[in-house]
């Protein structure tokens, strides 16, 4: 495959991890595919119009990887089983741990990109541009027909409520916040794009009832989006790969917190701050997949080739449990006045 510009860094960021990093990862028990032949091979003409577009050449990139098609993977449409999710938390804790302080390799760059930062950045499109209840309810009219869960009393008063108080907390939506206050200051290595489409997981028949499986291992893939981050950022983004339930989020988190903690000392990065910052990225995860929707369904249809999908209102409904988090998150800040005090935080 050939890589220019963005795409090119993309390619050198993964062969990167898979030549200088992997080792070491795996060393630490977090797995990735063997990689058979990982190279960037220059083949480009210097005097080619690439030259003169202003790309300093062509590279071809060749990725040979293990095959994992013996291994679960779920589509990215699906959500994540409950035993793989608690399994996934604790790992996830585990590989976050790896980097808090001093890096897992010496050669691992200082300033490469942070994760999910554009990602993220997409809240901000909407709510900055047209901060009022009418483009709301715009919106939720240009989809309700296809998609009616967006029309629920609940979610729109979320909406609502939420476009009012968006410049309390538009600042938090991007990885180079301040750090001033309590939030945010811990940053680690992340993957970067820890959706279920890019997990695949070891399991085993169960013992105790041969109609289930154990999960034994999970193998992380697509190893272009890694930067360093917020590790609730990264947690935020896993939780949306499983069916949304208030008592299971908050035991995924306590999962998660409590194997990190086994590493990072707690009051280095106490419970309460984790907890708020996991409701902030909440809430702009909610904002960036209802941003998604800004165009109209005949536009997005047109578009839909680039979700992997031509069934359309399977990917908009995927969209769905993030917003519920959302609503749910709203309601909180709503009802305990913590809008107004986001960083008054009680350890």
């Amino acid at each position: 495959m050939g890589f220019i510009g963005s795409k090119e860094k993309l390619g050198r960021k993964e062969a990167f991890f898979y030549n200088q990093l992997r080792t070491d990862f795996l060393n630490k028990g977090i797995k990735t595919a063997y990689p058979y032949y990982v190279a960037l091979e220059d083949y480009g003409d210097r005097s080619s119009i690439f030259t003169l577009l202003g790309f300093k050449t062509l590279f071809r990139g060749v990725f040979c990887l293990e095959d994992l098609g013996k291994y679960d993977n779920f589509p990215t449409t699906q959500k994540m089983p409950e035993t793989y999710a608690f399994f996934l938390a604790k790992k996830l804790a585990q590989f976050h741990a790896l980097n808090w302080k001093t890096p897992i390799n010496s050669n691992l760059p200082s300033n490469i990109p942070e994760s999910y930062v554009q990602f993220f950045n997409l809240s901000r499109n909407f709510f900055t541009k047209y901060p009022n209840q009418q483009n709301v309810t715009n919106r939720i009219q240009l989809w309700e027909k296809i998609v009616p869960p967006l029309n629920e009393p609940d979610l729109r008063e979320a909406l609502y409520t939420f476009s009012d108080q968006y410049s309390k907390v538009a600042k938090y939506f991007h990885n180079n916040i301040s750090t001033s206050g309590p939030l945010f200051k811990q940053k680690t290595f992340l993957h970067g794009d820890l959706q279920i489409g890019n997990l695949f997981f070891v399991t085993e028949p169960s013992p105790e009832n041969p109609l289930s499986k154990d999960v034994k291992d999970v193998i992380f893939c697509d190893w272009q989006s890694y930067g360093y981050g917020h590790p609730s950022t990264e947690f935020v983004y896993f939780l949306a790969n499983v069916e949304p339930d208030p008592a299971r989020d908050l035991k995924l988190m306590k999962v998660y917190y409590e194997e990190l903690t086994k590493t990072v000392p707690p009051e280095e990065y106490p419970w309460p701050v984790f907890l708020r910052e996991v409701e902030i990225r909440t809430l702009g995860l909610g904002v960036s997949a209802f941003n998604l929707l800004r165009e109209s369904p005949e536009v997005y249809r047109k578009n839909r080739e680039s979700f992997g999908t031509n069934d359309m209102e399977e990917v908009v409904y995927s969209f769905i449990p993030r917003l519920d988090r959302f609503a749910r998150v709203v309601e909180k800040w709503k009802s305990e006045n913590t809008f107004e005090s986001i960083e008054d935080i009680k350890e």
